[in-house]
């Protein structure tokens, strides 16, 4: 029986320790095949609004396009939207509230300056604000309420509430093509293309508080014009172009112990890939002359374990304890059979079980 950890139970004045073997182990990760995108396209901009995706702008059969189309992830089907008012590709996009602001981008032959939002509710679009200079292949990041534009020596903030734009930091690697994701107040820029075109492997963060950047671990594959969206505090870098073309890697990142591993490729190799999530999946939408939409769910590590003394508890990254979530250091009531539920956010953590049978979260 492999991992092996301590249960450890408070009753009275008395505590007992009780050890504990792993007797099964599951790892769920799978790609599905959903309804393909009405438009074929690559370089198109995401973003996520009330659980539909939206798919904007992008190049299709030699020309940019201003296509606006809406994914419901439930049902399955695609709509068609109110078209963006300037058509583009390689822009960035992030999402505020129910609007959705398309930044930059390319018209194939000049690099825009454009600030075009979108109402979900309204499915209108209004002009803001332009960017302090044109640019495309950026990266677009909403932290709270503001939008961080991220690309080669440019990092610009731009807050909705006020429609103003805001210079900050450059990162430390120039570059354009990469990838980024969101972590609490943390932006991750991963990848890209150097200004002379070299592939690159960097991973910087950056933090918003302190508008200071910090070098993280590199990638296992360098590569550029792929997609990283987040689930469960974890960045999952899939597909993009190599030396050797478009690739099929998808890679999964966990900044709390600057560690990268290798996960379920994508089915085909594919680069100008755009994504989202909805419900801790990640949909994974277009590419190069592709209209292709595959849903991948990551790895859910099921453990049950038997403890010594008549006791038992299982981990489970996806289930939480009745209709909530549990978080570390929260505390939750276990069932009369002892039998706990919760998130595991360490392997070789312990569970102390109180007298009122309230059972507190630790890591080592």
């Amino acid at each position: 029986m492999a991992n092996s950890g301590v249960f450890r139970v408070s009753g009275g004045t008395s505590k007992r320790k009780l050890i504990f073997n792993n007797i099964e182990s599951n790892i769920k990760e799978s790609w599905v095949k959903k309804n393909n995108m009405p438009t074929a396209r690559e370089n198109a901009s995401s973003c996520t609004v009330n659980g539909k995706i939206y798919v904007i702008g992008g190049y299709s059969i030699n020309s940019v396009v201003n296509r606006n189309e809406c994914y419901d992830p439930f049902t399955d089907t695609w709509s068609i939207k109110g078209s963006m008012p300037t058509a583009r590709n390689a822009a960035g996009a992030a999402s505020v509230g129910n609007k959705i602001y398309v930044l930059g981008g390319h018209d194939t032959i000049n690099s825009l300056d454009m600030n075009e939002c979108y109402d979900t509710l309204t499915d209108t679009w209004t002009v803001k604000k332009k960017l302090s200079g044109e640019c495309f292949t950026m990266t677009a990041s909403s932290v709270g309420n503001k939008i961080y534009m991220i690309v080669l020596d440019i990092n610009q903030c731009y807050d909705p509430l006020t429609d103003t734009w805001t210079i900050k930091k450059s990162m430390p690697t120039l570059r354009y093509f990469q990838m980024s994701s969101v972590i609490r107040n943390k932006i991750y820029v991963m990848g890209g293309l150097s200004i002379i075109g070299h592939l690159l492997d960097a991973n910087e963060s950056y933090d918003i508080l302190t508008d200071t950047w910090s070098t993280r671990m590199k990638l296992l594959s360098p590569r550029g014009a792929g997609t990283a969206q987040v689930v469960d505090n974890k960045i999952y870098l899939i597909g993009g172009e190599t030396d050797k073309g478009n690739n099929n890697v998808n890679e999964c990142y966990d900044p709390s112990i600057d560690v990268w591993t290798t996960k379920l490729s994508l089915p085909e190799g594919r680069g100008g890939l755009t994504s989202a999530v909805h419900d801790n999946k990640i949909y994974i939408i277009g590419g190069y002359k592709q209209d292709i939409n595959q849903c991948y769910t990551p790895g859910i590590e099921i453990k049950s374990y038997h403890v010594t003394g008549n006791a038992r508890f299982r981990f489970d990254k996806k289930v939480g304890w009745k209709d909530g979530v549990i978080k570390e250091n929260e505390t939750i009531t276990c069932n009369e059979q002892g039998e706990i539920k919760f998130i595991e956010t360490n392997v070789s953590g312990y569970i102390e079980e109180k007298i009122n049978k309230e059972v507190v979260i630790t890591n080592f």
